[in-house]
């Protein structure tokens, strides 16, 4: 439920910020939903994971969903403090 809340959320904004150049801060929103809804999937996928190798593969593809909002955080703030209000 929360991952079909993020991409209905991200949407909008991947729209808005393909569209509109200087949209930027859309355009991070959008991917920092995306990551947070892929999140949702790899705490799914080790909740229904069988074996210990499952766990192990499924928090493994997690850490990149995670390294990636950490990435749009950082670049949300950069745009923030460059060019005033992002």
């Amino acid at each position: 439920m929360a991952a079909s809340a993020c991409v209905t959320i991200a949407l909008p904004h991947l729209f808005i910020g393909i569209w509109q150049l200087r949209a930027m801060a859309n355009l991070l929103v959008a991917i920092a939903a995306l990551a947070v809804a892929t999140i949702a999937a790899a705490e799914f996928a080790i909740m229904s994971a069988q074996t210990p190798e499952q766990i192990g593969r499924a928090q493994q593809w997690g850490h990149v969903p995670v390294f990636v909002l950490m990435v749009v955080a950082l670049l949300f703030q950069a745009a923030n403090w460059l060019f005033g209000a992002a």
